[in-house]
């Protein structure tokens, strides 16, 4: 199993807690959600 997914799903619930941390949070899981999609292809 990918790594970053859980990592990705643990930053969702962070998001939903912290609105200030929102953009940065939801870029980063972005790009990695962009990478994983990559490696699989």
């Amino acid at each position: 199993m990918d790594y970053r997914l859980p990592l990705y799903l643990f930053f969702l619930c962070r998001i939903r807690r912290s609105h200030s941390e929102s953009r940065f949070l939801r870029s980063f899981t972005l790009c990695t959600l962009v990478q994983y999609n990559q490696a699989r292809f």
